[in-house]
């Protein structure tokens, strides 16, 4: 397995309400994942429609909060992993070629991802 065929053991879960200027990006930047979970929380706009368009298997249901959107989530996800994504996250390119580098042989049950933060286009 190389490294980047290593990305398909990785289910990714985004949870959205209203995302649809930010749903393709975040889905963009994780191409290579072996399924994309989408939770929306009854969208109006067309982050659903969007989301499907980019392959994502998208479930509907009412928002309580986001730890129950994201352990429900989790529990339609069907890889070794999960990736846990806000719709307006990105991850960046190196970041992606890392998480596939470990991918290849893990050898712990879990990872914290650094995060780089920015607001109104500053870091």
């Amino acid at each position: 397995m190389n490294k980047l065929e290593s990305l398909s053991r990785i289910s990714l879960i985004v949870i959205t309400l209203n995302e649809e200027d930010n749903i393709e990006s975040c889905l963009s930047s994780t191409e290579g994942v072996g399924e994309v979970v989408v939770v929306d929380s009854l969208s109006t706009d067309r982050t659903v429609e969007l989301a499907r368009a980019r392959g994502a298997c998208v479930y509907r249901r009412p928002f309580v909060s986001a730890a129950d959107q994201k352990n429900w989530a989790a529990q339609q996800a069907g890889k070794d992993w999960i990736l846990i994504l806000d719709a307006d996250e990105l991850l960046s390119p190196e970041l992606r070629l890392e998480i596939a580098k470990i991918m290849v042989n893990p050898d712990s049950d879990g990872y914290w991802l650094r995060r780089r933060n920015e607001f109104f286009g500053r870091r």
